[in-house]
């Protein structure tokens, strides 16, 4: 009897973090990010404030998007730098992680690294670091199966990258020079290296 009892406090003890865990309202700034913590840690509730089909460039908040602030037990964003509508309200936010201040404390020896870029999720060498730093914040079990599947997903899209290197591209905007430098791509040129700005017709077929 000592011996059931026992077995079953050890499993509330497993299972009443993974729920209180699960209760947690984490909201993120952006949804590419929204996406790679809630593929990291499936059991968390998250959303992104900036709606898929819109551009966190030119988004401004809403009274809505400021009740999802408040609301949230944990808000995710990239930084005062990058997300300057999120200033005000962050600043009277106790729950938060600031992933731009973050990565450059995790990975501080790698000098290299632009803390500014507002395409987080294009570096990958900065996916781990980032996901620890979610999960040491937020005091949750390592992403292992997740970070298994991105391992090989780096592995195969080098060998996928290696043919292709010779092999010139034209992006919309400067989004995707992390993949440029870690797969060492050749991008020839970009259409506007400020997107927040309307691109002519003229300036697209000179590209």
């Amino acid at each position: 009897m000592l011996f059931v009892r026992a077995c079953l406090l050890l499993s509330l003890m497993l299972v009443l973090p993974m729920l209180s865990h699960a209760s947690q309202k984490v909201l993120v700034s952006v949804h590419p990010l929204a996406l790679l913590v809630k593929s990291a840690w499936p059991q968390l509730d998250v959303t992104s404030l900036v709606p898929a089909n819109q551009s966190p460039h030119d988004f401004s908040l809403k009274p809505s998007d400021m009740r999802k602030v408040k609301q949230a037990d944990t808000v995710i964003w990239l930084g005062p730098e990058i997300e300057p509508f999120l200033v005000k309200l962050m600043s009277q936010k106790a729950s938060q992680i600031q992933l731009s201040h973050s990565v450059e404390e995790e990975t501080h020896q790698h000098s290299d690294h632009d803390h500014h870029e507002p395409h987080l999720w294009l570096q990958p060498d900065i996916i781990v670091p980032l996901l620890s730093m979610v999960q040491k914040t937020m005091n949750l079990a390592a992403p292992t199966a997740f970070l298994q599947e991105y391992n090989k997903w780096l592995i195969t899209s080098e060998q996928e990258f290696s043919g292709l290197k010779d092999r010139g591209f034209i992006s919309y905007h400067d989004a995707f020079h992390p993949w440029v430098e870690y797969f060492g791509l050749k991008q020839l040129d970009v259409v506007t290296h400020n997107p927040e700005k309307p691109v002519g017709t003229r300036h697209v077929v000179e590209v």
